[in-house]
């Protein structure tokens, strides 16, 4: 999921955290992309977001202008993903057949000879 987030002025890292699904979210390695005027050059940083909601205020930072957080998939989820994409095209062969089976034995049963009886 890429997005953007507009915060106040004073807002922290532990900010962000709120629109984060942390439940699908690699916490422990977070990397921070700031623009470093004095250099000219972007500089990385990586945070570990789960000591920061621990309390911990070392990577809480203060934001500022065009900071960007990468949060990776933990990987529980990274496997979800793969066996989702993975599984998908046979899942929707063996629903188009399953489709056409019942549409057939719905046709039999009203159509046939004795297929709809009333008891």
């Amino acid at each position: 999921m890429i997005g953007a987030l507009n915060l106040p002025n004073g807002s922290t890292f532990v900010d962000i955290l709120g629109a984060v699904p942390l439940q699908t979210a690699n916490i422990d390695r977070v990397t921070l992309v700031r623009f470093d005027p004095e250099t000219g050059k972007a500089v990385t940083r990586t945070l570990n977001a789960a000591e920061v909601l621990a309390g911990a205020p070392d990577d809480n930072l203060l934001l500022l202008d065009n900071d960007v957080f990468i949060i990776d998939r933990n990987l529980a989820t990274q496997i979800g993903y793969v066996l989702n994409n993975f599984t998908q095209p046979f899942r929707d062969i063996l629903g188009f057949l399953l489709f056409f089976r019942e549409l057939s034995n719905a046709a039999d049963s009203l159509f046939s000879p004795g297929g709809n009886r009333r008891r």
